[in-house]
């Protein structure tokens, strides 16, 4: 409350959210949040590289999980997750979606445009 009050006091905000944007500039957290957004960006970038690299002759590949894991591939980064009417979970990397087997193979599909 005092922080809004003086950031007001002195003449700089004119609304709410000009005074929401002050506080996170001040206190630092839009910095914490760039570099840990870029981070994420990298995995996520690193993760659509690998796999445009093995699937660049196909559109659907069926590969062992331990290739995958070689490569530094990071299953725990993805952009999205869908849950088919089977109850069978695809993870997705911008365009393209993995499901996992219990035989440690993995499913990779290429989405078409």
């Amino acid at each position: 409350m005092h922080l809004a009050f003086f950031i007001v006091a002195r003449g700089h905000i004119s609304s709410m959210v000009s005074i929401r944007r002050q506080w996170f500039i001040l206190t630092g957290i839009n910095s914490q949040n760039k570099s840990a957004t870029a981070v994420i960006d990298r995995y996520l970038h690193k993760n659509r590289e690998i796999l445009a690299t093995l699937m660049r002759l196909s559109n659907q590949l069926t590969i062992d999980k331990s290739v995958l894991d070689q490569t530094g591939f990071r299953y725990d980064y993805h952009t999205s997750h869908y849950l088919n009417k089977d109850g069978k979970t695809y993870w997705m990397i911008y365009d393209f979606a993995w499901m996992t087997f219990s035989d440690q193979k993995i499913l990779w599909i290429k989405k078409q445009f």
